[in-house]
């Protein structure tokens, strides 16, 4: 029996020889007509439509800037939770208040994300002030003015936190040293941007795609979904990460799932190339918070240099602000439904918190990258 051998190779992150034969057919590509997807536009107006060098230009425009007087609030805010005895899933703006002032600014940070260039930075807190539990506190209280709804982080369906640092046994990208590819929850904007510099590869990133789970297909089996949706008239919405077509380093998709065609490692590569090229660098210092539209912009990060796993050390949530998302694909339904839904018989949310990391909890994060 014959077997098809892809030209193109299959790995977490393309070659650079790839990238060279990448640019290259883009910059020999005769024009043609644009192809589409069934009812998807050929061109997105919107701020979250924009050029790397024009944002990278203006990049303070989007951080909120704390002042003492600011940090005087929020611990104020985090001394009154403490003396209520409240458990850590009763913060919100009522449990946690803050100034008017500094939460409409705060709660500006939704709109930018929801309706502007699809992230914003609260910049000026000095975490090493504070206990781990005190962080997580004030990270969360910060959060409920920006987006209430707090979404589970974990496989269980049981945690609203969860850490990113170096753990050596990971073969997840996430939670090593490694740089990691651009990906995201849900995102907009590359199939817009790949609309107009690459033809064909839309459809192939709207058609189904089988992604391995890494787990017990029992309990959580290969999904088979499309990347790319359309949310209403003006909304695109891109779910996209190579991590489980490709797996990572010792991690290997699973054999038995069906073999990426040549046109889908074509289609994931071209996404990873116009990323990189229209990317904005974000420098991110000790006791800033980043919030990033998942629906709307690809993320990626760089290599570490950590020479131990206490040198890096992230508090990742899923938010969600009901006044201002998105409506919900029928693709993304189901998913949407395990995070933001409950997770009780009953009907009802119950909350863990995991302000310590934990050796294990990398291995029940559903997204690593």
């Amino acid at each position: 029996m014959a077997t098809a051998v892809l030209s193109s190779p299959l790995s977490y992150f393309p070659s650079k020889k790839q990238a060279e034969s990448f640019w290259e057919a883009i910059s020999q590509n005769v024009p043609e007509i644009v192809r589409v997807p069934l009812g998807f536009p050929k061109k997105l107006i919107s701020p979250l439509a924009w050029k790397a060098q024009a944002i990278q230009a203006r990049l303070e425009e989007y951080v909120v800037e704390l002042s003492q007087e600011d940090v005087d609030d929020i611990e104020s805010a985090l001394a009154s939770f403490k003396d209520m005895l409240l458990d850590t899933s009763a913060l919100s703006t009522e449990t946690f208040p803050l100034n008017m002032n500094l939460s409409r600014r705060l709660k500006a940070v939704s709109s930018e994300c929801y309706s502007g260039v699809g992230f914003s930075i609260v910049r000026g807190l000095d975490p090493s002030k504070y206990s781990s539990v005190d962080n997580v506190i004030i990270y969360a209280g910060i959060a409920s003015h920006i987006a209430p709804e707090r979404g589970f982080v974990d496989r269980k369906r049981e945690s609203v936190i969860s850490h990113l640092l170096n753990v050596s046994s990971a073969v997840t990208p996430a939670y090593t040293l490694e740089k990691v590819a651009f990906h995201s929850d849900n995102s907009e904007i590359m199939g817009l941007y790949l609309a107009s510099n690459h033809p064909g590869v839309l459809e192939t990133l709207a058609g189904p795609w089988v992604l391995d789970t890494f787990k017990d297909y029992a309990k959580y089996p290969p999904l088979c979904v499309p990347f790319l949706h359309r949310a209403g008239s003006d909304k695109i919405v891109f779910r996209f990460s190579r991590y489980p077509l490709t797996g990572f380093q010792g991690l290997k998709r699973n054999t038995s799932l069906p073999s990426l065609t040549e046109a889908q490692i074509k289609a994931m590569d071209a996404v990873q190339f116009l990323a990189t090229a229209n990317s904005v660098e974000i420098p991110m210092t000790k006791g800033n918070i980043l919030f990033v539209n998942d629906q709307a912009i690809l993320h990626a990060r760089g290599a570490f240099n950590d020479k131990d796993s206490t040198q890096r050390h992230l508090l990742k949530m899923f938010l969600r602000d009901p006044e201002r998302s998105w409506p919900v694909t029928e693709a993304a339904l189901e998913q949407q439904q395990r995070i933001y839904g409950p997770n009780c018989a009953d009907g009802t949310r119950a909350e863990t918190w995991w302000t310590d990391f934990e050796q294990g909890q990398e291995a029940e994060a559903p997204t690593n990258g």
